[in-house]
């Protein structure tokens, strides 16, 4: 399906040809809200199995356009016995997440939802661990995201269809969300992610660029922001600095970027625009 776009058209009729287009999910007037979560090597849905990734192959869990930006926040889960809510001053929050997202401005990361300052708090992401109060038992606020998706089936003949229509929200603990597009923390790493040699942004860059030459970046960006983006995911094993324990992180690599008239049928990845997997890039 192709979205004919007006060169100078409205906003709504922008947003219009974009969901048409199936870049945009459709208007529903209900309330449903499809999250999934992580647990080990699975991911559940509803509590249950959705799909389970097998080290073993190192076939994805899940194929996936990625409907658009990540959202990013920073954020902290007040228990609802109100130990810590009651320590920071803020009864009213115990039983409820704290959150501050990046890109409102009324909020980014100095306010949170409620207007309560952030770099007032006790639990910022910021406050070193010995001087957060003892009910916090060392947890404070942390950078996070949500990722929104359609989950794809893959077909006998390699290609990827979407299951339904289903719009999917995914979760992103500090770990997944610098696997996904690194830290500016660590500038002599900030092209990896927290378990592999580059990160997915990285990977989505260099994929536009062999599928278009030097206007890849920018198309790749650009369609990334519409949902154009298909992705394996997977959960690979990290530990902590000490070897003191063990987790799983969520990591996607691009495969397929689609333009606007791709989306009614989704190839599948061809050599020329598959971002290879190295062995390094999944250290089992």
């Amino acid at each position: 399906m192709t979205a004919n776009v007006p060169a100078l058209a409205s906003d709504d009729i922008f947003t219009t040809a974009l969901r048409d287009a199936g870049f945009l999910s459709p208007i529903s007037a209900g309330t449903d809200f499809h999250r999934i979560k992580v647990q080990g090597q699975n991911f559940l849905y509803n509590d249950e199995i959705l799909a389970s990734y097998n080290a073993k192959t190192k076939e994805p869990a899940l194929y996936v356009r990625i409907a658009g930006a990540i959202s990013e926040y920073q954020a902290n889960w007040f228990d609802k016995d109100g130990n810590l809510a009651r320590a920071v001053g803020r009864p009213a929050i115990a039983g409820k997440m704290c959150k501050s997202h990046f890109d409102d401005p009324n909020e980014a990361r100095k306010f949170a939802m409620d207007g309560t300052s952030c770099d007032a708090c006790p639990v910022h992401p910021f406050v070193p661990k010995d001087q957060l109060p003892d009910e916090a038992n060392e947890k404070k606020c942390a950078w996070k995201a949500d990722i929104d998706l359609y989950i794809l089936d893959k077909q006998e003949d390699g290609t990827l269809k979407p299951v339904d229509e289903t719009l999917y929200t995914m979760t992103l603990p500090t770990t997944a969300v610098i696997e996904f597009k690194g830290s500016s923390s660590k500038k002599t790493t900030s092209m990896a992610g927290s378990v592999s040699p580059e990160n997915f942004m990285v990977k989505l860059a260099r994929l536009g660029i062999e599928k278009w030459g030097e206007k890849g970046l920018l198309q790749a960006l650009t369609y990334f922001n519409l949902g154009g983006v298909v992705a394996e995911v997977r959960p690979l094993p990290a530990s902590s600095n000490d070897g003191a324990f063990s987790y799983n992180v969520v990591s996607f690599t691009p495969i397929d970027i689609l333009e606007m008239d791709d989306t009614a049928a989704l190839p599948a990845p061809t050599e020329e625009t598959k971002a290879p997997i190295a062995d390094e890039d999944v250290p089992f």
